[in-house]
């Protein structure tokens, strides 16, 4: 795990935090197609996460953004390699509802919330310990 170390993406920002939160900060209106994800997993391996390794917790900001079905797939199906826990924070009271709405007919892998400060996630992030 390398604290310090940025990433940055057509699409967003990535680094680990100094409580080895892992930050994902997305560009305003971006649509993640299913190679900007697997950008991104290639940047949490060389952070030192993925199977086998180290597991963290994830901090989702930024957008809006909109995810491709292909994206949420692939991150369905790799995330339980990588994240033991993951928020994400948005000041939208729609789009907190409408990803509240998918999360109940949507079984993840990896818990996942929604909030709508930074504080708030943190603090629920804080409940899992990072493997």
């Amino acid at each position: 795990m390398e604290l310090g170390k940025h990433y940055k993406t057509s699409v967003s920002e990535i680094w680990m935090d100094e409580e080895r939160i892992m930050r994902v900060v997305f560009s305003k209106h971006v649509t993640l197609k299913l190679e900007d994800m697997e950008e991104a997993y290639k940047i949490f391996r060389d952070l030192g996460f993925g199977p086998g390794k180290n597991k963290s917790r994830q901090l989702l900001s930024g957008g809006p953004i909109i995810i491709s079905k292909e994206a949420r797939d692939y991150a369905g199906k790799n995330g339980t390699d990588f994240f033991i826990a993951a928020a994400m924070v948005t000041d939208s009271i729609f789009m907190r509802y409408m990803i509240n709405l998918f999360n109940a007919v949507q079984k993840h892998n990896v818990p996942f919330k929604v909030f709508a400060t930074e504080n708030q996630a943190i603090a629920w992030l804080r409940t899992f310990v990072n493997k």
